[in-house]
């Protein structure tokens, strides 16, 4: 049996329309962490054949390091003096520097380090945190960064910068600057390599759409938005930017998850591509059953096209498992799994084919990362002992498919990993993405048809459209990516959107200035039991007397342009025939969050004439809790020796209905928001509006017996 592995490099290129400069550095980073080392590492093993999928856009971002021009935005503000940067610039090294970079690569660094342990102290909130930062810290964060996410050998190569990194010393301005050429170096580096081997056939390249989307385009029952025009230029432009680098058409496409299905299988002939790789999900979703090992190992054939299917379940364990384990527990346990696939499947000219993303396979640890890929190469190169089920040769995809056994596919069923697999593209799901994006592509078909344009006009608009129509931003609605890059990811797709309508003179739609991808609140609802005491007392510890109260939460079906740590987590409330309760549960201790921010509310009845009541609870750099209210709700002299708020892990509420100016049996409204200091923007989403009646047969009975502990709270309230 043959053994195939395609090795993925792919990041999307985060290209910004109007600053004409990459807003993401994540090709940057992984060219020089994952993608370069791993190139110089198949030197070692000349004889192991190597099947790269190269993406698009992962080219386009090397073809403009050729340019010997800075062109991103980060490494412009890795060029600048630290005492020039702007706060917006300051805000995009935090949060790469930070929430963007696992702690395991700042931990070397004994600078960085301190500063990440700071930046925790002040619980993710940047903003807070920045104005911690001194001139000299934001100078060495400048390299730190660079330095961090450099491989080791790129490391050496600035042996006096890598000393300094390691022994905690400062920085000079001319550092940061020294190790931007560095990089840039190391990039045109890395696609003079790809360039010359695979000209030289000692790698096979595999084609890959534009943009990496293609189904959603097609298939009109999943989406409500079928532009089969779309899918043909991905098709046809992503492989194209390959034959301008590599000198060839590839004769094998890669078709990324969810890309292939009935109509993709169509467009391959029409885009002189007869050869397909997709994932084994695809070929169970179509059997309607777990494939056989021989099944596996097979080429089918559909419709004159010819698929390859790689092992779904393998790469499952490379991509979720292996992050866990050392790079030799991680080679046993896959050639475990391998020679398992040999051995029900003993045709000699079979093959088994594995996806390997370079940037998240495997080990999490990169010198452990690197170590299996080493393994992995070893058994390609025929240099490692034969597994127990016999030989196990390794071989490109192209070579594999002469011998490959053939079988007929009778249909294609389309498959998607995702949470909620293929519906997750439709537009319930994500009411505001298709509402722009529908809009935008109708503007483009409207001016297309009945205005005059120059050429260039509706170019730059049809680009943009394809790059709104890409993959990439489904992943930034189901929250799959960190703070620093969900925003920046949020800020290119406004401006995409914009680029659409600048290009084609045509006014921009009311909604323009809504949050990109708004947190679209579900609220889920408890009506009041009979048996909570809602003590005051703002300790997790005593959640069980509120445990019996009506709740609602607020569920993020969308992304949030805002930091993470200021979202409310939701609302605890009840009511009997003397006082309203509320205890809001926010995502850090409260006595900490409320030094820094305030919980605002609105109550009123939902009929009626009753006065609107406002109250506004902070803490004091004392750590004393205010109170602040006015309209309807009493002041404390009203209330004397009764506390009215309190706040230590979460904030608990008490007002007299009286004061409100309820009667038993209205209905109360209520919405929460929070609030940074002397600030007149919300920094969160509201909760609410929320309802519940106010009646006098609820009675609180406290159960002392049940106790809960932070942990248990904080999976309750999320």
């Amino acid at each position: 049996m043959k053994l195939c592995v395609i090795w993925s490099m792919h990041r999307p290129n985060g290209w910004h329309p109007t600053q004409r400069q990459f807003a993401l550095p994540w090709n940057r980073i992984h060219t020089l962490r994952c993608y370069l080392p791993f190139l110089r590492l198949t030197e070692e093993f000349p004889t192991a054949p190597l099947t790269i999928a190269a993406s698009p856009d992962l080219l386009r971002r090397l073809e403009q390091s050729t340019l010997k021009a800075t062109r991103e935005s980060m490494l412009g503000i890795h060029r600048k003096p630290a005492v020039d940067l702007q706060r917006a610039e300051i805000e995009d090294l935090v949060g790469l520097a930070f929430s963007a970079t696992p702690e395991a690569i700042a931990k070397p660094f004994p600078r960085w380090h301190s500063l990440w342990l700071r930046w925790q102290a002040h619980r993710g909130i940047d903003s807070r945190f920045i104005e911690t930062l001194s001139k000299g810290e934001l100078q060495d964060l400048q390299a730190l960064v660079q330095l961090g996410w450099m491989d080791e050998s790129l490391q050496a190569r600035v042996p006096e910068l890598s000393r300094k990194a390691v022994a905690g010393e400062s920085f000079q301005p001319e550092d940061a600057a020294s190790l931007v050429d560095l990089q840039l170096e190391a990039m045109r580096e890395c696609l003079q390599l790809l360039r010359k081997r695979c000209r030289a056939g000692e790698i096979e390249f595999l084609g890959a759409p534009l943009h990496r989307v293609v189904l959603p385009l097609l298939q009109r029952e999943s989406t409500a938005y079928s532009y089969p025009e779309d899918a043909r230029a991905q098709l046809v432009r992503g492989p194209r930017v390959q034959y301008l680098n590599f000198g060839a058409w590839p004769s094998i496409l890669y078709l990324p998850e969810g890309g292939c299905c009935e109509q993709t299988a169509a467009l391959l002939q029409e885009v002189c591509l007869r050869a397909a790789v997709a994932s084994s999900r695809v070929l169970r979703e179509s059997l309607g059953r777990l494939p056989s090992g021989q099944e596996l190992g097979a080429c089918w054939t559909y419709r004159g096209s010819e698929l390859l299917f790689t092992h779904a379940e393998i790469e499952g364990q490379m991509r979720f498992l292996y992050p866990r384990l050392s790079a030799t527990k991680a080679l046993d346990d896959l050639w475990e799994r391998v020679d398992a696939v040999a051995r029900d499947c003993p045709d000699e000219g079979a093959a088994l084919t594995l996806d390997v993303d370079l940037s998240l396979d495997g080990p999490s640890e990169h010198t452990e990362r690197m170590a299996f890929w080493r393994g992995v190469l070893s058994r390609l190169a025929g240099l490692q002992e034969e597994g127990p089920s016999g030989p196990m040769r390794g071989s490109t995809l192209k070579s594999a498919m002469e011998t490959m056994p053939r079988r007929t596919l009778d249909s294609i069923r389309a498959f998607s990993r995702r949470s909620r697999g293929l519906a997750s593209w439709s537009a319930e799901a994500r009411p505001f993405y298709w509402k722009a994006l529908t809009h935008a592509r109708e503007q483009f078909q409207n001016v297309r048809a009945w205005k005059t344009l120059p050429p260039e006009r509706l170019t730059d608009a049809r680009a943009s459209i394809l790059v709104l129509e890409s993959v990439e931003w489904m992943a930034a609605m189901e929250n799959g990516l960190d703070a620093f890059t969900q925003r920046k990811t949020e800020s290119l797709f406004r401006a995409h959107l914009d680029s659409v309508y600048r290009s084609l003179d045509v006014p921009r739609p009311p909604w323009f200035q809504e949050a990109l991808l708004p947190c679209e609140v579900k609220v889920t609802s408890i009506g009041p039991s009979l048996e909570i005491s809602p003590a005051l007392d703002g300790k997790t510890s005593s959640y069980h007397s509120w445990s019996g109260s009506g709740f609602f939460r607020n569920r993020e079906e969308g992304g949030c342009s805002r930091d993470v740590l200021r979202r409310l987590s939701g609302v605890y409330f009840g009511a009997d025939s003397v006082n309203a309760y509320f205890r809001v549960a926010l995502p850090a201790p409260a006595k900490e969050m409320l030094r820094h921010f305030e919980l605002q509310g609105v109550l009123h009845a939902s009929e009626g004439e009753q006065m609107i009541s406002w109250f506004r609870i902070a803490v004091s750099a004392e750590g004393e809790t205010r109170l602040d209210s006015r309209l309807a709700v009493p002041t404390f002299s009203g209330e004397a020796g009764q506390t009215l708020a309190v706040v230590e892990d979460v904030a608990d509420l008490r007002l007299p209905l009286r004061g409100l100016g309820m009667r038993l049996g209205e209905v109360l409204r209520f919405q929460v928001s929070l609030w940074e200091h002397d600030n007149a923007v919300a920094s969160a989403p509201t909760l609410g509006w929320e309802e519940f009646r106010v009646d006098d047969h609820i009675t609180y009975v406290g159960d002392a017996g049940r106790l809960l502990d932070a942990a248990e709270w904080g999976v309750t309230a999320r």
